[in-house]
């Protein structure tokens, strides 16, 4: 299943690149969004799978993800010749990586180790909401009439959806879990919003790459911090299991790099409440993955909640055409 996912995102990743030769920025923009959300939608199943290999090592998980990505990043700026800059006087780029991706990451893998997939595909839901009010604050975008009634279809979608999966799997609603998920959202929004006041000065490469960098390093002090406290030798067994390295290359390569170049390019050319709704194709493609390949529950009710949130995103992507 790892491999015929690989290999359809890539195809898929190809098919957006020959795609858009003929596209505006605008338009490049929303399809940039679109498949950035089902890279999203699918990493939750490698995120659950990984932390079980790891056995609950979230960090491990994590310095792996960024180690893999950080040295695929390094070759392509050597390819490019590229300057290349190690240190952390960058300050701007440094805050940025605090949000996105240490918080949001890390809030999120564990949130995801906490919930069943199918109730964290509902609260990415959240992310219109989160990306309005951080919109509003940050950016002061504004909301027509239109697109708060298409918002607030998506928030009552998003109140069935994620009740009625709580209920459906057997689960006490984590609360813990879902916090982390929701904090992991609004840090990734105020990502966003930062990104979109000094977006226009800055190089998507060398945006997405300090990310990576910094991540890394972060994620790997946090680690070697809890093997000092913790002692573990199954590090090694774990990160030769070859379902492990699947699993990070697809977080790597795809949901790291690609998402990262997918994001910035998006919420450079479109608006970050734009990127928000339209990233709610995520919860349609991680809720199928968490059915068809962990065999959770689903009910009619939470179909019904996640029609209306993609209704909602649809019709609000019609009101900024």
């Amino acid at each position: 299943m790892i491999k015929q996912s690989l290999a359809l995102v890539f195809f898929i990743i190809l098919f957006y690149y020959a795609y858009t030769i003929f596209m505006d920025n605008k338009k490049k923009g929303y399809l940039a969004t679109l498949l950035m959300s089902l890279i999203m939608g699918m990493q939750y199943i490698f995120i659950k799978d990984l932390v079980k290999l790891s056995n609950n090592n979230v960090f491990l998980v994590l310095s792996s993800r960024f180690f893999v990505a950080f040295i695929v990043m390094l070759i392509i700026f050597l390819i490019k010749k590229r300057p290349i800059d190690l240190s952390f006087k960058h300050k701007e780029m440094f805050k940025l990586s605090f949000y996105n991706p240490v918080v949001n990451f890390s809030f999120q893998t564990i949130g995801v180790m906490m919930c069943p997939v199918t109730t964290v595909s509902v609260l990415i839901a959240l992310i219109p909401i989160a990306n309005v009010i951080v919109s509003y604050f940050m950016l002061h975008e504004k909301l027509t009439i239109k697109q708060a009634s298409c918002m607030a279809i998506c928030i009552a979608g998003t109140i069935i959806a994620s009740v009625s999966s709580s209920v459906n799997n057997n689960y006490h609603f984590a609360i813990i879990g879902a916090a982390l998920i929701i904090m992991s959202i609004f840090s990734r929004a105020i990502y966003q919003g930062k990104f979109k006041q000094i977006g226009k000065d800055v190089d998507l490469n060398d945006v997405c790459f300090y990310q990576i960098y910094y991540g890394f390093i972060i994620f790997l002090i946090i680690l070697l911090v809890f093997m000092f406290l913790s002692p573990t030798h199954q590090i090694i067994s774990v990160i030769r299991n070859i379902d492990f390295i699947y699993g990070i290359l697809y977080l790597a390569l795809l949901a790291t790099i690609a998402v990262f170049y997918l994001n910035n390019f998006a919420v450079k050319n479109i608006s970050v409440i734009s990127v928000g709704l339209m990233n709610n194709v995520t919860v349609l493609v991680s809720t199928l993955a968490g059915i068809i390949f962990l065999s959770e529950t689903f009910s009619y009710i939470q179909g019904i909640g996640l029609i209306m949130i993609l209704i909602g995103s649809l019709l609000y992507y019609h009101t900024k055409k």
